[in-house]
């Protein structure tokens, strides 16, 4: 079966840190050849980068495979922490989320069976857009009639509880100011509790989670 790939898809128009300047958010959508009257269940997949940098292309050729046997692979960008601060990271997740629930007719995709997906960074995410699927709170921006929940979470090695990320020796700390979750929340790890609890997909956990 044949793999279609839709470029450099526009979900959203985001602020930089001065909250004057937008620009586009990007995903790409890889479908199957369609099929009529059949929906194609989503992966929405995040790519990793320490929160810091990021490539929605990167990852394109891995799912190739999967699309082959029938899934819709959409992969998107979202905000890093040199140009917004969290919660920036979440919202974007959640508007490409909505968007494809949004565009379903359009690219024949089944709004009610969306998995998200990513590695790292982007499977801490994937985590935090499943676990607050209860909260319209990270909710911003466009598409806002549609529901951010997904069905699904495929979380590689995704950080779920930052606190603790120091608990086992690297040769990399953690808890310095100067360190990618410290980044994100914008102050070290330690002595942040509040924000900490606020980012672990751990916090957010319920049941029907």
């Amino acid at each position: 079966p044949r793999v279609f790939l839709i470029d450099e898809i526009t979900f959203a128009n985001v602020p930089f840190f001065d909250g004057h300047t937008c620009r586009p958010l990007k995903m790409n959508l890889m479908l199957p050849r369609r099929q009529p009257g059949y929906r194609f269940p989503v992966l929405l997949f995040l790519c990793g980068g320490a929160w810091q940098a990021m490539d929605k292309d990167l990852w394109v050729p891995e799912w190739v495979g999967l699309v082959r046997r029938g899934f819709a692979v959409a992969c998107a960008e979202y905000r890093v922490t040199s140009v917004a601060s969290w919660p920036a990271q979440l919202e974007d997740v959640k508007s490409a989320i909505r968007y494809l629930r949004a565009h379903a007719d359009t690219w024949g995709l089944d709004a009610a069976a969306i998995a998200v997906g990513g590695e790292s960074a982007g499977g801490h995410l994937a985590a935090l857009a499943g676990a607050t699927g209860t909260t319209r709170r990270f909710d911003v921006g466009d598409w806002l009639e549609q529901d951010s929940r997904v069905q699904a979470v495929v979380d590689f090695y995704g950080p779920t509880d930052f606190a603790r990320m120091a608990d086992w020796p690297t040769d990399f700390d953690h808890n310095s100011p100067s360190s990618p979750e410290s980044l994100l929340i914008d102050g070290p790890v330690q002595q942040h509790p509040d924000r900490v609890a606020d980012i672990n997909p751990i916090t957010w956990l319920t049941r029907e989670a």
